[in-house]
């Protein structure tokens, strides 16, 4: 609260004026990084970070569109538009996980200050690339032998680098997914920067969801049906994963738009307070010549007008000697009279 008017300064930067008393922002030296806000940071960074979170945004919704697909037949526009998603998402992620700017030097949070945490993302986030580009390439391979095959009537056999294709794909969305867990708690950390615990709570959330129910998922899915007796325990395994997996995506897309609103809002209203400052500005500026022009009676000085030269009227003619100067009437000199007489204070006492 602004201790001159106890104006509620929420989202307002140290050094800025209080949009109600004008009074000058100042930052406790014992403030915590909490009594900071998403709001106060600079525009440009504000601007960078809603493109990156907007960059993970799409690149998610277009993962939830093509991760249902088949194995591709070979390289289509499903392993293009996986790619193009995947390098989108791994942008992102480098631009949300860079260090956070404070208006003072101040205690922050160790996964926000730590670098290790935040190059373990940048690595581990590219791992979503090896999947498109993996299974599309294996895809082409296999192919190719197929086709050779056909052309001299021998029997397929699957290419040794189709398989350790698809083996490093799934191992590099393996890494991916566990990368998400980090990944998502230093979004959380942004939500409490923006002073929106319940969203952080939600991204905590996902960051556990999505990594165990995709495992969980796709292996009930595969080996349901090879369990014998537990076959049951398999189909609920897989159905509880599937829930857990596409629940948590959903609320990690969600999240990123809910922040990505919340810089662009940051955005917003440092504009708006830039325009109120030159508003109250100019109006003070105008009071003050108001006030100038009220207190202060003395006329302009014509020298330093030409035009109230010419306006000038020119001087009256010298009087003879020996007879009294006149002079001339203006806006604050009154004239005497020509002949002056002392004042008879007996003339009042005599009868009229």
């Amino acid at each position: 609260m602004c201790p001159r008017c106890e104006y509620n300064l929420r989202g307002l930067a140290p050094g800025m004026k209080c949009p109600e008393c004008g009074a000058v922002i100042v930052t406790a030296a014992g403030a915590s990084a909490h009594d900071e806000n998403l709001a106060a940071a600079p525009r440009h960074y504000l601007k960078v970070l809603a493109v990156g979170l907007a960059l993970m945004a799409v690149a998610g919704v277009a993962a939830a569109v093509l991760f249902p697909q088949r194995r591709p037949p070979g390289i289509n526009w499903a392993v293009v538009t996986g790619a193009i998603a995947a390098l989108a998402w791994w942008v992102g992620a480098c631009i949300v996980t860079q260090p956070k700017p404070h208006a003072v030097v101040r205690k922050t949070s160790p996964r926000m200050a730590q670098r290790h945490a935040r190059w373990a993302v940048r690595l581990t986030q590219l791992g979503w690339g090896a999947l498109p580009v993996g299974l599309g390439l294996a895809a082409h391979l296999d192919r190719q032998a197929m086709a050779a095959a056909a052309a001299v009537g021998g029997v397929y056999t699957r290419p040794e680098a189709s398989e350790l294709l698809v083996l490093g794909a799934w191992v590099g969305a393996a890494v991916a997914g566990a990368g998400l867990v980090i990944l998502c708690y230093m979004l959380a950390d942004l939500a409490e920067w923006a002073s929106d615990s319940p969203l952080a709570d939600r991204l905590r959330l996902a960051g556990l969801g999505v990594p165990i129910g995709t495992p969980l998922a796709l292996a009930g899915w595969a080996f349901y049906d090879k369990l014998g007796p537990i076959t049951l325990i398999g189909l609920a395994g897989a159905v509880i994963g599937t829930i857990a997996m596409v629940g948590a995506a959903a609320v990690l897309i969600v999240g990123l738009v809910q922040l990505g609103n919340l810089a662009i809002w940051a955005v917003h209203n440092n504009l708006n307070y830039d325009q109120l400052m030159l508003k109250r500005d100019a109006r003070e500026q105008a009071y003050d010549r108001e006030m100038i022009e009220r207190l202060d009676p003395t006329p302009n000085d014509p020298g330093s007008d030409p035009s109230a030269l010419a306006q000038v009227q020119p001087a009256p003619p010298a009087e003879p000697a020996g007879s009294a100067m006149v002079i001339p009437s203006t806006e604050h000199v009154i004239p005497r009279p020509t002949e002056v007489r002392p004042y008879d204070l007996a003339a009042d006492d005599q009868p009229r």
